[in-house]
């Protein structure tokens, strides 16, 4: 039934994911219109403002869902993920951290968001040893699992990054050679 909010909540997601997010986000109003309480479709409001940037947005309907339930390891890793992504290193890393709490570091996004929080404060080796890590921990599963090549891939390019030389020429030189 159309105006069944467990109906709505599963169109907006399937609309989420054919990527009609102004469509989703319709149905999901529609969802929280006939259940105010109704989490799911909060975290995916916000998930959708995440991607499309506003990242205030998506931070308002985490906070939401935080108000009406107890914290949880995805609400709180997706927090950590708008906070990295709108450039707020140091709550992302509150965030992460929170999560980690709740889970025992088990979740690859919050090891993994956590490895870049790192990253972006200059830690190389702490964001690589996370990253090792993550591998690691994910050793059972197949080695072109999504989460195990992703975090060779990132090790890879953060291992590039900080091996690259940084070459500076101010140009304030006071006489050129080839007296021109």
């Amino acid at each position: 039934k159309p105006g069944v909010p467990w109906a709505l909540f599963q169109r907006g997601r399937l609309q989420y994911l054919r990527d009609d997010l102004e469509g989703a986000e319709a149905s999901l109003h529609q969802a929280l219109a006939s259940d105010v309480d109704f989490v799911d479709a909060a975290v995916l409001l916000g998930e959708i403002a995440m991607v499309e940037e506003r990242f205030d947005d998506a931070e308002r309907y985490f906070d939401r869902v935080r108000r009406l339930e107890e914290p949880r390891v995805e609400v709180e890793s997706r927090r950590g993920l708008n906070a990295l992504l709108a450039g707020d290193v140091q709550s992302a890393m509150q965030r992460f951290e929170a999560a980690r709490a709740m889970e025992g570091g088990n979740d690859p996004v919050v090891t993994g968001g956590l490895a870049w929080c790192y990253y972006e404060r200059g830690q190389h080796e702490e964001a690589l040893n996370r990253l090792a890590a993550l591998d690691d921990s994910l050793r059972d599963r197949a080695d072109d699992d999504p989460w195990r090549v992703w975090s060779r891939d990132q090790k890879a390019r953060i291992e590039e990054n900080v091996s690259q030389e940084r070459w500076i020429d101010e140009f304030d030189r006071q006489s050129l050679r080839n007296d021109w």
